[in-house]
């Protein structure tokens, strides 16, 4: 900021400059903005995907490919969003978990506490009665224009990678000749 003091000739007399440091806010402000960015980026592999303002309970916005995935998900509150996500939950124990630390309250605390993701791996029930493993990454941020915490949610569709997993540790385990996985209900 500079500010020119002049004369009753309109010539100027003094001149008062200062400056001030905005690093910090800069680089928050481009940290945002690359992880709003990225929301809207590519979704090919994503089941569902959420902005949230944990700071305020609120749900923004939502995107999935799955319309009936879309509708479940969507609610006022980032609250009710996690409660919507959880009750699809086909474990009990697991479902248990997320309820915890799913609240605004909880990320909260772990957003003061220096952490800024989490991550959850849960099954869900598909339509047609088979398994669906989920692989869900909640990135929080603060908001550099208003101070609030906010988060983007990822949900992935990861059975395969847990389908082969599961085929390497049997392998690692035993000492057959071959190992087949099939799965009745997806007709694999």
């Amino acid at each position: 900021s500079y500010t020119t003091l002049f004369d009753e000739n309109g010539l100027p007399v003094k001149a008062y400059g200062i400056g001030q440091n905005i690093t910090r806010e800069k680089l928050a402000q481009a940290e945002y903005d690359r992880l709003r960015a990225q929301s809207m980026g590519n979704l090919a592999d994503v089941i569902s995907s959420a902005q949230l303002n944990i700071s305020k309970n609120l749900y923004l916005s939502g995107y999935s490919p799955k319309p009936n995935v879309k509708e479940t998900l969507e609610r006022e509150t980032a609250d009710e969003h996690f409660a919507a996500a959880a009750a699809a939950i086909a474990n009990e124990s697991i479902k248990e978990e997320a309820r915890k630390i799913f609240t605004c309250s909880n990320l909260s605390s772990l957003f003061k506490n220096g952490q800024q993701q989490v991550e959850h791996t849960y099954p869900v029930r598909t339509s047609q009665g088979g398994i669906l493993w989920i692989c869900t990454t909640l990135q929080m941020i603060q908001n550099p224009n208003t101070g609030e915490i906010e988060a983007i949610t990822f949900s992935k569709d990861i059975t395969k990678h847990k389908r082969n997993n599961e085929i390497v540790a049997r392998l690692a385990s035993t000492g057959c000749d071959y190992i087949g996985v099939i799965d009745v209900v997806e007709h694999i």
